[in-house]
């Protein structure tokens, strides 16, 4: 294809009220480039120009150089480097592939390509484009397994690894408390779409980085964050609504801006009502999987000054009535849902660059969350209705400090802390005469878990190669106060590293390799679970330790003006791996009619794998992406295979541009069969006797701006297949016509 060189011109001025003017112009055709960010390095000071390619920024300068770092979706980012009064000429490279830039693999922004360790991302944009309808299934544009328990659900499954194996992030805060569950589970459904700017994922690394829980990786939600106004205080508001037939999908938000140069004010509410799963071919509805959930989202800047920034946010979606209809049509169940979950968060950061190599930038956040989860179910037949509730408070502290003590040479120090304080109760309620009688919580009442690490990464970056290594000392304690089975005190402690040399072979070839270990500590719900699971029921258990991982992987990248991609070859070795085996209670092998189960540590497991990832622009207007990624797991000793390891599976999407700010696309996704299945797979009535069959799909989209307005449409399952994701709980969805529209006022 064709390669393009723009020229931009940006005459500037640095004024003597301490600020710099601009002009953005595209050389080619001498017309003004809107939407170029422009901002000085080291500050919060950053602008946007506008439809003249103005801009202003207000500095203070004095007589030091100045950095000015620009970047516009179709080019490559540059950093310009200047002095008082002079006029700059840019050139830059047209791409038409995204050049990724991410924040969770090194905890300050990177280029994926120039990163020894692997990661994908996604914007609001894309969100957008696709009509996401949950944030489990934004995963999805990532090639993520996610795997549906119910409706209300999505647990993603990253290099065979899920439930409480993953660490969740919310803008780098600890989503995962010591109550979240192995295996599959609707954590991540708790954090609404909307709130969300860019989802980063990072594979099979992490602990070093976030502690605890980063066995497959981590998911780090970014939150889409208001802009402060070019001048003056400026008033902006939208609104999204979505529509989906059949099944009657509903979506609806409404957002509005308060802006000035200092400071900046968002407020965002949805409502979702999620229909009854309507699935392909000639299965019936199933039904009940319907659920509703409102959301609250608040977020606000403050530019104490172009150095100092404090930020500000406060999330909190409720979800009502989420049933399990696994439970309801297969395990003989008259109900069986969440009623409600809520889950709220709100943080404060304060972050400050600084002028010294040993200290560059200091990020300071304090977060408090609660996650609040009622469970109620009733077998058929039986008068006794089970209700139960967990509250489980956390508070976090993190501070982070980066330095650059040589030009080639940056350090991320850190310590973290996190403390969980959980409130459960059980009540059984006799329907017959309204009697009740209450029993212990899936959890002890009272128990805590706290948490503290230290951390330092640190990063060579010589013209060939990029050397990335560190360390992280985690120290936990778990307070369980059971009254039914004993207490239990328990200390524990992990010591992790990784290290990453990336090769620049030549601009356009990167060849890297990496390795990593990393820890889950057991937490409260491995050590102290009364209560029933997927095929059994689970007792509590002393003396668990840590699971731990060494992952070793190789990735040869490729990033060009058209093609952006890599392939990756990876090995994750498990130790002391936590999963559940038959047990006693009562010195008997079932309880209720159903086996009884405890966790232990096994003796060990491996997953080994290769994904691709590639996007490819043939023109300006025409492009395509595809994905592919393959994974096994077995014990170490008996050979037999993992739980839930995904098969082989992919996806791909052809895009087409035409007239102004218009595209359609064609996307197909596909799985192969799995009948590779463990005992455990065997038991759960998730899953075939025989496997889950092989499936293929395609989906069309069309996306349409015009003015203020953004129109989206999106046809799902086209030839209506009957299908479902390996592990699920419930079957995909059949044909699925989706409409969206999105309207801004400024």
């Amino acid at each position: 294809m064709y390669k393009v060189l723009i020229l931009l011109l940006v005459s500037v001025v640095i004024l003597s009220a301490g600020e710099i003017e601009g002009i953005v112009r595209d050389a080619r055709t001498a017309e003004p480039l809107e939407n170029v960010i422009i901002r000085v390095q080291g500050s919060f000071m950053e602008t946007e120009s506008n439809a003249d390619g103005f801009f202003r920024l207000p500095v203070s300068v004095g007589d030091s150089l100045i950095k000015l770092e620009l970047s516009r979706i179709g080019y490559k980012s540059r950093i310009i480097q200047m002095n008082k009064h002079d006029d700059i000429e840019i050139t830059m490279d047209a791409t038409f592939v995204s050049e990724p830039v991410v924040v969770t693999a090194q905890r300050r922004p990177v280029s994926d390509f120039d990163s020894p360790l692997n990661t994908s991302s996604f914007n609001r944009a894309e969100m957008d484009k696709n009509l996401v309808r949950t944030t489990p299934e934004a995963l999805h544009l990532s090639n993520v397994w996610v795997q549906k328990t119910n409706h209300g659900g999505g647990s993603p499954i990253i290099r065979g690894l899920s439930g409480n194996q993953i660490l969740l992030l919310f803008e780098g805060i600890r989503l995962n408390n010591s109550t979240y569950r192995y295996g599959p589970n609707q954590y991540l459904n708790t954090i609404s779409p909307v709130v969300i700017g860019q989802i980063e994922v990072l594979k099979s690394s992490g602990s070093v980085q976030y502690g605890s829980d980063a066995l497959g990786g981590v998911v780090n939600l970014m939150m889409d964050e208001p802009d402060f106004s070019a001048g003056g205080v400026k008033f902006s508001s939208g609104f999204n609504l979505a529509y989906a037939t059949p099944g009657g999908q509903q979506q609806g938000s409404l957002q509005l801006n308060l802006s000035a140069p200092r400071s900046t004010y968002q407020i965002q509410l949805n409502r979702t009502h999620h229909g009854e799963i309507n699935p392909g071919g000639d299965l019936p509805v199933e039904k009940p999987s319907s659920y509703d959930e409102t959301g609250l989202n608040l977020a606000a800047r403050f530019l104490v000054d172009e150095h100092s920034l404090i930020s500000s946010g406060l999330l909190q979606l409720t979800q009502e009535d989420v049933p399990r209809w696994d439970q309801v049509a297969q395990r003989g169940y008259s109900r069986y849902s969440f009623d409600p979950q809520i889950q709220t968060l709100s943080f404060l950061r304060f972050e400050r660059y600084f002028p010294g190599r040993w200290l560059k930038h200091s990020e300071s956040t304090v977060s408090w969350q609660q996650s609040l989860e009622k469970r109620t179910y009733q077998k058929s037949g039986s008068t006794v209705r089970t209700v139960e509730q967990d509250i489980v408070t956390t508070i976090g502290l993190i501070q982070q400090l980066e330095s650059q003590p040589m030009e080639h040479w940056r350090i991320i120090s850190g310590a973290e802390y996190y403390t969980d304080n959980i409130k459960s109760w059980k009540k059984k309620e006799e329907t017959s005469d309204g009697t009740s009688t209450n029993d212990r919580g899936l959890y002890p009442d009272g128990s805590k878990a706290a948490s503290w690490a230290i951390f330092q990464m640190h990063q060579w970056d010589w013209p060939r190669f990029v050397l990335n290594y560190g360390g992280r000392f985690n120290s936990f304690s778990l307070d369980i106060s059971d009254d039914f089975f004993g207490g239990v005190d328990t200390e524990s402690s992990a010591l992790v590293a990784n290290a990453g040399l990336l090769w620049k072979l030549n601009s356009s070839f990167h060849l890297s390799g990496a390795v990593s270990s990393a820890f889950r500590a057991p937490n409260i719900n491995d050590m102290s679970t009364f209560g029933p699971f997927d095929y059994g029921i689970e007792v509590p258990v002393s003396g668990l330790k840590p699971e731990k991982t060494l992952n070793t992987e190789t990735s040869l990248k490729m990033q060009t003006n058209q093609v952006l991609g890599s392939l990756t070859f990876f090995h994750n070795r498990l130790t002391d791996l936590i999963d559940r085996a038959p047990a006693t209670y009562l010195d008997s092998t079932q309880y209720l009619g159903q086996d009884v189960y405890k966790k232990t540590n096994l003796a060990g497991a491996q997953i080994y794998g290769a994904e691709t990832a590639w996007s490819l622009a043939w023109s300006e207007k025409l492009h395509g992406r595809i994905s592919l990624s393959y994974t096994f797991g077995e014990d170490t000793k008996s050979k037999k295979p993992l739980r839930r390891m995904p098969p082989f599976y992919g996806q791909s999407e052809i895009s087409y541009s035409f007239a102004a700010r218009s595209e359609a696309a064609l996307q197909w996704m596909f799985a192969a069969k799995q009948t590779r299945l463990s005992g455990g797979d065997k038991d759960d009535h998730r899953i075939a006797d025989k496997g889950t069959p092989g499936w293929s799909i395609f989906n069309l989209r069309l996306s349409s701006s015009w003015r203020k307005l953004d129109l989206n449409a999106r046809l799902e399952n086209l030839f209506d297949q009957a299908y479902r994701i390996h592990g699920s709980g419930v079957d995909a969805p059949g044909r699925m016509l989706w409409f969206g529209a999105a309207y801004r006022i400024n």
